[in-house]
């Protein structure tokens, strides 16, 4: 189970890794010292724009080879994670609102 105290550590710990990557850097523009602004470096924008632009053609090819019964399967079952997703959101958000 995520606890709020592990939740900011693992967040933390990936900030961490993607800096020390060099994909973000870290920005403090508040007094509030706790307040973190982080951008993406020009490089880590280069190489999501190359990789994006690849499986952008990949993808491509993939869905015009694709049947139509297949895709509209495929279709319906996100739609379905989709409204699972937003259900349990939902739960979630009355349940912090009533502290229940």
């Amino acid at each position: 189970m995520v606890t709020p105290r592990s939740r900011g550590s693992t967040s933390s710990g990936l900030v961490d890794r993607l800096d020390a990557a060099g994909h973000v850097t870290r920005h403090r523009e508040s007094t509030d010292r706790r307040r973190v602004t982080l951008r993406t470096t020009e490089a880590a924008q280069q190489a999501n724009a190359a990789f994006l632009g690849f499986a952008g053609r990949e993808i491509a090819g993939s869905l015009r080879a694709a049947p139509p019964e297949e895709t509209r399967a495929a279709l319906a079952f996100l739609d379905r994670m989709t409204a699972a997703a937003t259900t349990a959101n939902a739960r979630l958000a009355r349940r912090a609102r009533t502290g229940g």
